[in-house]
């Protein structure tokens, strides 16, 4: 798209694939990306302004129990354009906001809130999720960038035609545990998903490139919220009870609970 072919020119493609392309190798570590993406799309739109200042829009995306990092993508966007763009006229705003009780930001309330608040916005930053970004997609059509989202589901431009983000997505990450389960022999593998848009993709793309690499899956099981204490000792039981000693599992949740009973558990 056109975001990226002037990220292109700007940077000689170095950035620009990073941010398009799945396919994007990266030579070197490049902390705080989404900070020069951001510096970036304040230089870019300089191009078109001549000398007058351009009023420019960004909205975060406002996360239950994530808010800190909202709040460094708030800081990085006003601190990089205030020092590199200066013919910017800069503002920014979160779209969403907390809800008290609540431990995590649903799908309904950002795109309820994006649609009341956030349709004028120039950029979209956010939502930093693999469950929340494909929701808000088919509402989106301005310049957006998530900087964290992995889902290899939103690389696909026909279904997510505005969506960029600064991270690699599961691809990346499934190929190269495929490679180090091949690496150490673990011809079988087991996994463990939770039901969810990140979990099913990422177990998904791990078989294809264990397969591909000569290994084949083992026992496949997968926990939703609904999954208590004992459905997880289940599973313990069964993988222990299984003809492969590695687990490979996918989890949205920070503290998985099937993660606490695995190294409790001498025969997993």
């Amino acid at each position: 798209n056109s975001f990226c072919t002037l990220l292109g020119w700007l940077l000689a493609q170095h950035i620009s694939s990073s941010v398009c392309n799945d396919d994007f190798q990266p030579r070197r570590e490049m902390p705080h990306t989404l900070i020069k993406i951001c510096s970036l799309v304040g230089t870019a739109l300089l191009v078109t302004a001549a000398s007058a200042l351009v009023p420019v829009e960004v909205c975060v995306t406002s996360r239950i129990a994530r808010e800190a990092n909202s709040q460094h993508a708030r800081f990085a966007v006003e601190y990089y354009a205030a020092s590199e763009a200066p013919l910017l006229s800069l503002t920014t705003r979160y779209i969403g906001r907390f809800v008290p009780g609540a431990s995590r930001t649903t799908a309904n309330d950002l795109a309820k809130s994006f649609i009341i608040n956030g349709t004028t916005c120039d950029v979209v930053i956010g939502t930093g999720s693999s469950l929340l970004s494909p929701v808000l997609s088919p509402i989106v059509d301005q310049l957006w960038i998530d900087y964290s989202a992995t889902s290899s589901r939103l690389t696909d431009p026909s279904l997510f035609p505005f969506f960029n983000r600064v991270n690699p997505s599961t691809v990346q990450g499934t190929a190269a545990i495929a490679a180090l389960a091949a690496r150490f022999g673990w011809t079988k593998v087991n996994t463990l998903a939770y039901n969810d848009e990140i979990g099913v993709t990422t177990i998904a793309g791990f078989v294809q490139n264990l397969v591909d690499l000569g290994g084949e899956p083992g026992l496949s099981l997968s926990v939703d919220p609904t999954s208590s204490k004992a459905d997880f000792i289940r599973m313990m039981d069964a993988f222990a009870a299984s003809d492969s000693r590695v687990v490979f599992f996918s989890s949205t949740l920070e503290q998985p609970p099937f993660v606490w009973l695995m190294e409790i558990n001498p025969a997993t």
